[in-house]
């Protein structure tokens, strides 16, 4: 069987873009992840451009911002751009179930905050199981998300600094890519449901790893993966004069 019509294949994938997330006061003052630029694109246009390539027929953008970049990448007839303002005041899961009823299954959900080559969405879009988060081993700023797991299976997230007490576990780095079916999200909206009483700012990291002990999630990474968060003046400068060059170069070659 084509592993890309097989009922695991992915051809949609959703970008979160909800929140304000103000950050130091250069560059990405007062600016969402993704709207911060490299190289004169945002990251959420070069993630754009990255899946349409990769063939992905439906990319929803959920966000609670307003910018000329969303209206540019909405041009695009494989894009659609959810907004509402009230996205950028509560967690990432409040604004994934307004949109639920926009998603098709399985989808790959994609955060705002990385620069990655091409490579890791396809790596991502062939996955074999039914749902899935890319990891890395890579060193990352002290903000990452750590991902325990046993046998490749995820048990749990947790903040740089916030590890488990499990010595024997090891632990790799969340890129922010995630595979997840209609099953997976089911168990997510779920939990965040459960926990809304208590938490209303619910992030569908939080949901993830709740969810981890009774959903068969995979965590899945391939070496020399080249990627890099960015949310801070370090993380710009090494995108800029590593990074960025870098996924240009590769994807020249492969054309």
């Amino acid at each position: 069987m084509d592993h890309m019509n097989s009922p695991n294949s992915v051809h949609t994938a959703v970008l979160l873009l909800a929140g304000n997330h103000p950050r130091h006061n250069d560059e990405v003052e007062n600016l969402s992840y993704g709207l911060v630029e490299v190289n004169g694109r945002t990251l959420v246009q070069c993630t754009v451009e990255q899946l349409v390539k990769s063939g992905f027929k439906k990319i929803l953008i959920v966000t609670g911002q307003r910018s000329k970049a969303l209206q540019i990448v909405s041009e695009n007839p494989a894009v659609e751009v959810m907004y509402d303002a009230l996205f950028a005041d509560f967690g990432s899961m409040y604004a994934l179930r307004r949109a639920v009823s926009k998603i098709q299954f399985p989808f790959l959900l994609i955060e705002s905050n990385i620069l990655f080559e091409t490579r890791l969405i396809q790596l991502a879009q062939t996955m074999a199981q039914p749902n899935g988060v890319l990891v890395s081993t890579s060193r990352q700023p002290a903000t990452s998300i750590l991902a325990e797991g046993i046998n490749n299976r995820l048990l749990a997230f947790a903040l740089r600094g916030e590890e488990s007490n499990a010595q024997q576990t090891p632990f790799l780095v969340s890129l922010g890519i995630f595979k997840i079916s209609r099953s997976m999200f089911a168990h997510m909206l779920a939990y965040a449901v459960e926990r809304a009483y208590t938490d209303p700012f619910l992030d569908h990291i939080d949901c993830i790893s709740g969810i981890a002990h009774t959903v068969d999630i995979r965590m899945v990474g391939e070496k020399d993966m080249r990627w890099t968060q960015v949310g801070s003046s370090g993380d710009m400068t090494k995108a800029l004069n590593y990074f960025y060059p870098l996924f240009i170069q590769q994807e020249e070659q492969l054309r």
